[in-house]
């Protein structure tokens, strides 16, 4: 409110002369007091006062005002000022309430009001309303009474009702105010302390998310600051949900096209959707329709939901929800509630929470665990005397000689009584490290422990880091149990499973070969044909003659019970009964129209692509689904097809053997009647036969060779199935491999887990809230990780509160991973026990590469990353490019590339098209490298990998990955193409909107470390170059030591 604004008290003007210049200028407010003693008046602005002088009709009108005995509060305003010659203009009120610090009052605020605001204002309310309805610590109020229950605060054109209920104020109503009602309006002045509070559901979290902020600004102990920073995450995720609201539904139906896709009728329109891809829940109970009222997220749990899948959007109030990764089609209620999805954000608490409480009961196996954390303090001695390497350990590594480094590293992790943190710079061998110290800890614990297998959890922040520790890993001589992973993710374990099975395979043959010597193996058992026959799809005519067959071949080794059952299966099924004739015809043209569906599948390629071959696959899917075509492959095999358009080599491939096999086994052939319990008796007799002359197999069996031979023999049998192999891994390997936070296993019947050995890979880039979950479970933890590659992750609603907090910049304790924290605390020279150790020895990256980032990023943090063991003939790209040289800038200039573009994520398509050309010019001269193109902006990203996509063969494609840095971590290629992106004319002085996330330095180091052979950095020079790193590059280059190019 302006001081023009306050309309209502009269308009009693008079003219004043001040006596000294106290430097009032028109529109200024000032304060007139009468003074006793002299009998004049007194004008005073801010500290400054002076006498005035004024006519005698002027006077009566003050002294009608200041001396009529009813002691009024005025407002007094300057209309006109030249020299100190005034026009004023007096406001009466009836009196001002004053509210001191301790009397103040807050006036809430909440839904019904807020949405009679202009749609712009109620953005921030509590900002409308102190625009609209203060003048500096002034409300002006009509119907205060004595004790102040109920009055109205007015603006110039609006009325806010306010009233008190159970001793607090409540704002009531918004309505427009009259002003022509304003010379008649006596009104008081309410001065002070008084507030308007947003009592909304979202401004009460709010209140509570300001708390938790100044906690960790504060500072304090770590634990605390932590917990501070978890409430903080749980408060967002219960916004999330109730700011997203309930949808009622009255029905659904649910169809199969390339995933599960449920239509859900609304029962009223929904003007606000969810947020895209948002995660969507179910449920019957009507509390749902309260959710804004919840005041934390066991509310919701307590509801019992059921998880639909994914948001894709609303049509015409039905809302249309995709599951891609269920398995079947859900049990939802016909009439309910749709919302908002927290079931996966209060797991990720819970586990959270968990940890945290067994670490500070000292409830977990290192039982000063939060000591060593809060104060980075343990025992300075060990009973522990390892050698890291030894026969044993090199017998498993046969081609590998362990570096000093690599040695000390070992040792540490061998030797420390509770923790170990190794520093692994890029290319230095941290996997082959974790897995020897792994093997060393194995045969170490087994020495001490009565030849007992050791329990071991290998973790990680996320999926992929774990993929990548544990392939060849094995527990007990089986693959890792790998517990958790995205649901989309089961290819790798497949994956690592038949590598395993593979390698096992090859062993157990030349062993079963040696300990035969000559007995013939090799013709197939009756399993390996009921195996097949199963496979198959268990055709009755193929189960009799396989009967048949057994039968003549091996009658004198069954019993004759057997052989008498098997006759008598065989006569039962030798004709077509005519009760069954009808039923034979409908399964005739059932087969029919199955054969209709394979023959309509388009097995090439370009034919699917340009003749509708998405819609027959389809068909397939659906008769799959509902059981009219059996597949033991189920439909992943099309799943892979329709997620890549069939566009993929490898899944089309499949797709092609599966259709084929498929259209064999349904063609046209003599059908054999029988009923359900006749193939049951079929599967049963097999079965029996199996088992009686596996029995008078091991009966005859003349030598252990022999009989250890038939042993293997039947385990080599039994892993060729997988999941055997899984119940095989699930019940005997001592090496679990979860991410930090499932690692936990949490619910009604999960079991608790203690690891005589944690290995956490990527440390540094764990929360160290999800940290804390696996390193509870342990007896020894090791960390490795790199605090100079990119930073721990943190939740992005959480700080995107600090980014405007100055305070922020220097908070500490919020951006340092707790990896880098202990790290630091331990890495003393003056302990006598060593907890920490720097793997130095780089093999990765050319040498040029590799002594640029550690002259620019490691040896000025006080580490070193040594490329003088390099191979550089293996490390040349040699693609008769750029001089050869491995190191390159290409320089986009702004004049010819223009400036980028957006605002949060940014774009440079000229740059982008640039690079593309480049990658095109590489893939012709080598269709083998591998390219990684790296972006640190996702705009940037989706533009290239859309491009690459028109551009690029089918096959090239496989060789390019794109994406932003933060997905980079631990990959490497032969060549990387890195778009600086940032090209304007902002000033240099204001360096962090010119260059954004450039000069991130942990951005850059993992940028600037995933090419094995060729780094090819492109951007605007004159924009990016003020950035050091950056700068020191395009000087290297243009020197001569890498390549300068100017892209024209």
């Amino acid at each position: 409110m302006q001081a023009e604004d306050i309309i209502w008290g009269g308009n009693n003007k008079c003219e004043i002369k001040l006596l000294r210049d106290i430097s009032v200028v028109a529109g200024d407010v000032i304060d007139l007091v009468y003074n006793y003693m002299s009998d004049t008046y007194e004008a005073k602005k801010d500290s400054e006062t002076s006498s005035i002088v004024v006519n005698q009709v002027n006077r009566r009108t003050l002294d009608n005002i200041y001396l009529s005995g009813n002691s009024p509060a005025t407002i007094v305003r300057v209309i006109d000022a030249d020299d100190q010659n005034l026009i004023v203009e007096v406001k009466v009120f009836q009196d001002t309430i004053n509210f001191n610090a301790m009397q103040g009052i807050e006036i809430e605020v909440g839904e019904e009001v807020i949405g009679k605001m202009r749609v712009k204002d109620r953005q921030d309310p509590i900002k409308y309303l102190n625009n609209a309805f203060k003048y500096n610590d002034m409300l002006f109020v009509k119907g205060y009474g004595r004790k102040g229950a109920n009055f109205t605060i007015v603006s110039k054109d609006r009325a806010l009702h306010v009233s008190q209920v159970d001793n607090v104020y409540v704002a009531t109503n918004l309505v427009r105010y009259d002003r022509s009602r304003a010379d008649f309006d006596n009104l008081f002045i309410m001065r002070g302390h008084v507030s308007f509070v947003n009592a909304t559901k979202g401004a009460s979290i709010s209140r509570e998310v300001t708390e938790r902020m100044t906690k960790i600004v504060g500072g304090g102990a770590y634990f605390d600051i932590w917990d501070a920073y978890n409430d903080l995450e749980r408060l967002f995720v219960l916004k999330q949900a109730t700011e997203n609201g309930v949808m009622e539904y009255t029905s659904y139906e649910c169809v199969l096209t390339d995933c599960f896709e449920y239509r859900f009728h609304l029962k009223s329109s929904f003007e606000e959707p969810f947020p895209d891809d948002a995660q969507i829940d179910c449920t019957d109970n009507e509390e749902i329709k309260n959710l804004d009222r919840f005041d934390n997220s066991d509310q919701i749990r307590n509801i019992k939901p059921i998880h639909v899948g994914t948001f894709v959007e609303i049509d015409d109030d039905i809302c249309v929800i995709y599951d891609r990764t269920g398995s079947e089609r859900k049990k939802l209620s016909n009439q309910g509630f749709l919302y908002y999805s927290i079931a996966g954000d209060s797991v990720r608490l819970m586990r959270r929470e968990n940890a945290r409480n067994t670490i500070l009961a000292r409830e977990c196996p290192i039982s000063n665990l939060a000591m060593i954390i809060d104060k980075g303090v343990s025992v300075d001695k060990t009973s522990i005397h390892e050698q890291p390497i030894t026969n044993m350990l090199l017998r498993k590594f046969p081609d590998k000689v362990f570096n000093d480094a690599q040695r000390e590293a070992i040792e540490v992790a061998l030797n420390t009584p509770d923790i170990a943190l190794i520093l692994g710079p890029p290319g230095t061998g941290k996997t082959t490290v974790i897995k020897a110290i792994i093997a060393r800890f194995e045969e170490y614990f087994k020495k001490h422990n009565d030849n007992q297998i050791p329990r071991i959890l290998v973790s990680s922040f996320q999926h992929e880091a774990v993929e990548n520790v544990i392939v060849g890993l094995e527990g007990n001589g089986i693959p890792s149990n790998r517990k958790g992973g995205k649901r989309d993710e089961a290819d790798k374990q497949t994956l690592n499973i038949r590598e395993w099975r593979n390698h096992v395979t090859t062993k157990l043959s030349e062993k079963i070969e040696e300990l035969t010597d000559g007995i013939d193996y090799s013709k197939e058992s009756l399993r390996d044909r009921v195996y097949a026959w199963e496979n198959k799809g268990k055709d009755a005519a193929d189960g009799i003659q396989l009967l048949k067959d057994e039968l003549e071949d091996n009658r004198l080794k069954l019993s004759p019970e057997l052989i008498a059952d098997i006759t008598e299966l065989l006569s039962r099924t030798s004709y077509t009964a005519p009760s069954k004739q009808a039923t034979q015809e409908w399964e005739d043209d059932k087969k029919d129209e199955i054969i209709s569906i394979l023959n309509a599948q388009i097995l090439s390629m370009k034919g699917y692509v340009e003749d509708g071959g998405k819609q027959q696959i389809i068909r397939l899917k659906v008769a799959i689904f509902n059981g009219n075509i059996e597949c033991p492959n189920g439909t992943e095999f099309i799943d892979a097809v329709l997620n890549t358009k069939g566009k993929d080599e490898t899944a089309f491939k499949k797709y092609v053997e599966v259709v084929e096999e498929l259209r064999n086994r349904y063609k046209k052939q003599e059908v054999v009647a029988t009923s359900i319990d006749n193939l049951t008796s079929i599967e049963q007799c097999l079965k029996r036969m199996d088992e009686e002359l596996n029995k008078e197999r091991l009966q005859r069996l003349e030598n252990r060779d022999e009989a250890t031979a038939y042993i293997m023999q039947k385990y080599l049998e039994m892993i060729q199935d997988e999941h055997e192999i899984q119940t095989i891994v699930d019940r005997y390997s001592n090496i679990t491999a979860a991410t930090c936070q499932q690692a936990m296993e949490v619910g009604r019947f999960a079991s608790s887990h203690i690891y005589d050995l944690v290995i956490v890979d990527e440390a540094a880039r764990a929360n160290p809230l999800d940290l804390l979950i696996p390193m509870s479970m342990a007896k020894k933890v090791i960390l490795v990780g790199d605090f100079l590659q990119l930073p721990h992750m943190l939740d992005p609603d959480v700080t995107k509160q600090f980014e405007n907090d100055e305070k922020f910049e220097s908070l500490d304790i919020l951006k340092k991973s707790l990896f880098q924290r202990m790290y630091e605390s331990f890495d003393d020279p003056s302990y006598k026990l060593r907890r920490t150790a720097q793997l130095t020895k780089q093999f990765r990256m050319n040498s040029v590469i590799g002594e640029f980032v550690n002259r620019e990023i490691y040896s000025k943090e006080g580490f070193v990353l040594d490329s003088s063991d390099v191979d550089d003939s293996k490390k040349q790209a040699n693609l008769g490019l750029y001089e050869d040289k491995p190191l390159v800038w290409i320089d986009a200039d702004k004049n010819h590339f223009g400036l980028d573009e957006g605002k949060r994520s940014k774009i440079r398509p000229l740059e982008a098209d640039l690079v593309i050309e480049q990658i095109k010019i590489v893939l012709k001269i080598n269709p083998s490298k591998s390219i990684g193109v790296i972006s640190f902006y996702k705009k940037q990203s989706e533009y290239l990998e859309k491009k690459i996509k028109e551009r690029l063969t089918d096959t090239q494609q496989l060789q390019v990955e794109v994406g932003t840095v933060d997905a980079f971590q631990g990959k490497e290629f032969d060549v990387v193409f890195l778009s600086c992106v940032r090209a304007n004319t902002i000033d240099i002085e204001n360096q962090r909107q010119r260059v954004g996330h450039l000069q991130d330095k942990s951005r850059l180091c993992v940028s600037l470390t995933r090419a094995k052979q060729l780094l090819v950095v492109v951007g605007d020079r004159d924009t990016v170059e003020c950035v050091p790193i950056l700068g020191s590059l395009i000087q290297e280059c243009e020197k001569g030591e890498g390549h300068y190019e100017q892209a024209e």
